[in-house]
């Protein structure tokens, strides 16, 4: 790793601050590369800074060197590691077939299994869809026949039907929905244009620009065989018209449904707007709402520059009319590119290549990352710029990144770059750049949070005797890791393409010749920042409603969908089924076998701790193992389990659901009866596109195709195999070992006279025989589970298919299957127990840091054991003595990332069973209060409070805010509690810092006094200890509230109900809050109030209430609220 050398001041040192500067400026030094004299160095800083902005930024590069400097400036030198940034990315390759040069790429879920698949298009036209299994990438690809070849695509749901849908530029435009007919996707084209598109268009994309129109009913009608229909919601085209000259930037609304060829077709209608150019030569268009008025707006990169467009709606007598604005108007577009004197101005020359957008500096207003070449580079160089925008008093402004030090050198990251896309790579709540190249494959940022740098004079362009100097920002970008050094790309697409939780890379490689993958797929490694602590255990059947299951003992469990921490599971869940997490299937001895009740139980969480019965097929006896599964593909889940030998009609049973908990056997032709059987997998064996049975048994593997059927209750299966040589296994798993497309199956065998060990039996000649591999002769296997083992070594890191075993009499195994030359063999490495009885072992990532890990029910001790790999040995860790488990399977339950586990338990005297829930957790840090600062005075009402947390998984926080009377502040789901704390929680992990302002919680402000407030952070499990309290008086200069507000009118609309009221005498009044509620005393709380107008222009003010309550009366109030946050009665 290479080492960076940070100058610091003496007294930074001492102080042990984490800043560091020197007069302001920081410096980087790194490398130490001499010039031929071998004494003196160039110091180069890399400091940009927005002479308007309050942003400035620092690039971390690999080429800036020092000069040498004397001993007492020594003391204030600081060695590091790279590691003070954080860890580096890692980044493996797992791409489709895609052989050829391609043009454009973008990823999405095509086919509703919650896998991300790949639409791509060749050099040689038309549009590939690569499909994402679980075990992979299906080794051919979905063909969308097209004349056109592309070079650009987008996916969306085009129709609001719940199906991804795509649409494509290049030499022609082309969409195609994805529809959902007789259990089969099927792609239909939906090119009826208005005008018919002809010319040459370089960028698309989809977004529903018409929305504002669409809400307040203003389409037109189509007409589909014969119906008059309005315009339905939907995706809308933006495209680049690159016809030379340059035709500028179409809309072609989506129109719905028209008939054409005796058919109704998805057609759309070009759009014509005021404002929207018919010229210039685009490059890329990307929408976002800029603004934030609910409005998509425009962005788009050009050969001239860079264009910014809102849409606005402008007063027209013939428009539409919007009840609430009082009077018609039709849409425009505005170009919104900064305002001179008040900001930096987007380019308006220079080849500008591409533009991504999203919100970097966290202040809910998007930015712009682009490439190209700006025209004041002498040197024509390219690179990346990046753009901030906020709101402005008229016009939007525009800050841009620039080098204070060199004025010419306006590129804030210089290179050659085709494309750019931005993310969280590092899934640190920062947002990261990732960029295409000519022929140095793709590069990528990382983004590192600001630091105060009060030190920084203001910028020689500002005169703070006319303009206020910004307080100054500095944003860290550096180099990482890249994904690929070597390939032209000239489209890129991310996302979290194995569900691991982590961003990932799709890109199109233009230069990859026949034979070479011109679709490249790279997926993220990088570790997270998880301090595993221990596990929760939640016994499912101790939840009230699951009394009726009291005394059930469980024999087996599997999960169905979530993510273990190593791979992705993939559920294939329909819409049809709500289930939003992993479900939990598990099979039970029947103990009553009178009670004619399903003995395969499944149950769902809602992803915060919960977990409540889902519908199960009546199966009844005696179950050692059952799945769900997708068998014929359709959007309901299905069950497969195996009864114990002589336990009724069949050994293996199968059921299709065929409509929302409605399930239907289809078990003809399993003539498994008294067979003894021990587990079972479900997997397409054939290659046909069907799930098929793999059962292990004593004595042999059995392997039952499945022959669909219509209707699909007469499915049937035939016996296609038998592996094995009479050995008893145990426990099976089913991957394509061998990479060769073809699934393969290891067998974990133990007998007391027959032969024990690992066996890999493999497919060979295209499917067509079975070829026999002895892993192991020696261990009395027990289960066996197949991980991607990952350690501290990238060489080790193939990312190939590997086996976990645990035994009976030698601990756990672990064999890696590795490929020498060409051929496979298998390895044993380091194991963390090499005795005892171990019931079950998984492998997955339990402290996040990219190493594989092993948790293991180890029957011995009667613990649940944890070993951590920290590149040298295994360090356990045991906890839930006490219990004795033989089943295990692993999901992330709770929506944390985190690997979580399932068990099938009993006490030691077999008077106790569960189904155990282990939740892993970390107990979260105490967080640090930022704001109110301890011991001030405000002279608001509305104050703003900051707190944040360290601990990376904290997701909620809890605070109290206390008058110093005693009386609590605190509400809690809305409604206030008298006493207690507030919880916060964040849909997402790894809260960092959260902001709210007093008006969010208390809509009539905080009254003078004095008040005391304290925090803590909660991770669901465990929370911290309280925060020191902090103290703050409210104490306002302005005491005086704003007048009542008088002679409310209220209408009642088509729409609702329309309020209206004269604006109060008061100036310093900035904005109504309007309340509404069942009785005339109702509470003003946060579930009360309904709507906010700020600065009303016009008198009467008035409010518009879209969804009124369904009761019988409505009450409503309105608060007149001035600058300083006092609230009128």
């Amino acid at each position: 790793m290479k080492s960076k050398i940070i100058l610091l001041s003496k007294e930074a040192i001492i102080a042990g601050l984490s800043k560091y500067r020197i007069a302001g400026i920081h410096y980087v030094f790194t490398n130490n590369k001499k010039n031929k004299s071998n004494s003196d160095h160039v110091l180069r800083s890399k400091h940009s800074c927005s002479i308007y902005s309050n942003h400035c930024s620092l690039i971390l590069q690999e080429d800036i060197m020092y000069k040498k400097i004397g001993i007492g400036i020594l003391l204030g030198i600081l060695f590091f590691s790279t590691s003070l940034f954080g860890q580096w990315l890692n980044w493996y390759e797992e791409s489709p077939s895609a052989s050829g040069a391609y043009r454009a790429v973008v990823a999405a879920d095509f086919n509703w299994d919650n896998l991300i698949d790949i639409a791509a298009a060749p050099t040689s036209g038309g549009i590939q869809i690569w499909y994402r299994t679980p075990s992979g990438w299906n080794p051919t690809p979905e063909i969308i026949t097209s004349t056109g070849t592309y070079r650009s695509l987008a996916a969306g749901d085009i129709n609001y039907d719940g199906t991804t849908d795509l649409v494509g530029s290049g030499t022609t435009i082309g969409a195609w929905l994805h529809n959902f007919i007789s259990g089969t996707f099927i792609w239909e084209p939906a090119n009826n244009f208005n005008p018919a598109p002809a010319g040459s268009f370089n960028s698309i994309a989809l977004a529903n620009i018409n929305q504002v129109l669409e809400d307040y009913g203003c389409v037109p009608m189509n007409d589909c065989d014969g119906m008059k229909i309005p315009f339905p919601n939907g995706l809308d085209i933006i495209v680049t018209d690159n016809t030379d000259p340059g035709h500028g930037i179409k809309v072609y609304r989506w129109a719905g449904y028209i008939f054409n060829n005796d058919t109704c077709q998805g057609s759309w209608e070009l759009e014509v707007v005021p404002g929207l150019p018919g010229n210039g030569y685009y490059t890329q268009v990307i929408s976002t709402d800029f603004n934030l008025d609910s409005s998509l707006d425009l962005a788009a990169s050009k050969d001239g520059g860079i264009d910014v467009l809102f849409r606005s709606l402008a007063a027209d007598v013939d428009g539409c009319h919007m009840d609430d604005k009082n009077g018609n108007f039709s849409p425009e577009w505005r170009l919104q590119n900064g305002a001179s004197g008040q900001s930096d101005i987007l380019p308006s020359h220079g080849n500008y290549k591409s533009i991504a957008s999203a919100d970097i500096n966290n202040d809910l207003f998007p930015d712009l990352i682009a490439s190209g070449v700006p025209t004041e580079r002498p040197d024509n160089a390219y690179g990346i710029e990046v753009w901030y925008g906020t709101r402005g008093t008229i016009d939007w402004l525009w800050f841009k990144e620039f080098n204070v030090s060199d004025p010419l050198d306006s590129l804030l990251i210089p290179g050659t770059y085709l494309y750019v896309v931005i993310s969280d790579f590092h899934n640190d709540n920062i947002l990261d750049i990732a960029a295409g190249t000519s022929s140095n494959g793709i590069k990528v940022w990382r983004g590192q949070y600001y630091i105060d740098n009060p030190n920084m004079p203001c910028p020689p362009a500002i005169n703070p005797a006319v303009k206020e100097c910004p307080e100054p920002k500095t944003y860290f970008w550096y180099a990482d890791t890249p994904p690929v050094t070597e390939g032209n790309f000239p489209s890129l697409s991310t996302s979290d393409i194995n569900g691991d939780g982590k961003n990932d890379l799709a890109g199109a490689d233009f230069n990859a010749t026949s034979g070479d993958k011109g679709v490249k797929a790279y997926l993220e490694t990088s570790p997270n920042t998880f301090n595993f602590s221990g596990w929760y255990p939640v016994d499912i059947d101790s939840f009230p409603e699951f009394t009726i299951f009291a005394g059930m003992k469980f024999s087996g469990t599997n999960v169905y969908g979530g993510t273990d921490g190593m791979e992705a599971f993939a559920p294939f869940l329909g819409p049809d089924l709500d289930t939003t997490g992993p479900m939990i299937i598990a099979t039970v001895e029947d103990l009553n076998p009178s009670d004619n009740q399903s003995e395969v139980k499944i149950f769902k969480t809602d992803g915060e701790g919960k977990w409540e019965p889902e519908c199960t097929p009546l199966a009844e006896g005696a179950y050692e193992d059952a799945i769900i599964v997708n068998i014929n593909n359709d959007r309901f889940f299905d069950v497969v389990a195996i009864r114990r030998a002589n336990a009724g009609a069949y050994g293996i049973r199968a059921w299709l659901q065929i409509a929302t908990c409605v399930f239907q056997e289809i078990s003809n032709g399993l003539s498994g009866t008294g067979n003894n059987y021990n587990e079972v997998v479900v997997v397409d064996i054939n290659n046909d596109g069907f799930n098929d049975i793999i059962a292990a048994m004593e004595g042999a593997i059995q392997l039952w195709c499945g022959l669909p059927a219509s209707p699909p209750t007469l499915w049937t299966w035939v016996q296609c195999g038998t592996l094995g040589d009479g050995r008893n296994t145990r426990s099976i798993v089913a991957k394509d070992f061998n990479e060769d497309g073809f699934v393969d199956v290891v067998g974990c065998s133990y007998s007391l006279s027959g032969p024990h060990g690992l066996t890999h039996y493999y497919q060979m000649n295209g499917g067509t025989q079975w070829g026999t591999y002895q892993i192991n002769t020696s261990i009395q296997c027990q289960r066996v589970y197949s991980p991607r083992f990952t350690t501290c070594l990238p060489n080790e890191n193939d990312e190939h298919w590997d086996i976990v075993a645990s035994s009976l009499d030698s601990g756990i195994a672990i064999f890696r299957h590795v490929l020498s030359g060409s051929e496979w063999t298998w390895s044993p490495i380091q194991s963390p127990i090499a005795s005892n009885n171990i019931s079950r072992a998984i492998a997955l990532d339990i402290d996040l840091n990219g190493r594989t890990d092993l948790v293991a029910r180890n029957t011995t001790n009667l613990g649940l054991s944890t070993y951590n790999w920290d590149c040298v040995q295994w360090n356990p860790a045991t906890s839930d003595s006490g219990f004795i488990c033989t089943d295990m399977d692993t999901a992330d339950f709770n929506n944390d990332l985190l690997p979580d586990l399932v068990s099938t338990c009993q006490n030691q005297t077999n008077t106790d069973h569960v189904l155990r829930v282990s939740y892993a957790y970390s107990t979260p840090n105490v967080p640090s209060l930022i704001n109110p600062p301890n011991g001030a005075t405000l002279n608001t009402r509305e104050p703003q409070f900051q707190f944040s947390s360290s601990s990376s998984y904290t997701n909620c926080f809890r605070f109290k805010i206390e008058l110093e009377d005693g009386n609590n502040l605190s509400i809690h789901n809305g409604a206030y509690s008298p006493k207690g704390w507030n919880t916060i929680c964040y849909d997402s992990t790894q809260v960092a810092t959260y902001n709210f302002q007093v008006d969010d919680i208390f809509p009539e402000g905080l009254p003078n006094g004095n008040y005391f407030w304290t925090a803590l952070t909660y991770d669901g499990f465990r929370q911290s200890n309280s925060s020191l309290t902090r103290v703050f008086t409210v104490n306002p200069t302005d005491q005086t509230p704003p007048s009542e507000v008088q002679d409310i009118l209220v209408e009642k609309t088509t729409g609702g109900v329309l309020l209206k009221w004269n604006k109060v005498p008061e100036t310093d009044v900035n904005r109504y809050r309007i309340f509404r509620g069942n009785n005339s005393t109702f509470p003003l709380i946060p579930s009360s109030m309904i709507g906010q107008i700020s600065s009303p222009p016009t008198n009467p003010v008035t409010f518009a209430d879209t969804k009124p309550s369904t009761g019988p009366l409505m009450f409503y109030k309105v608060k007149a609220v001035d600058t300083t946050g006092n609230v009128g009665p």
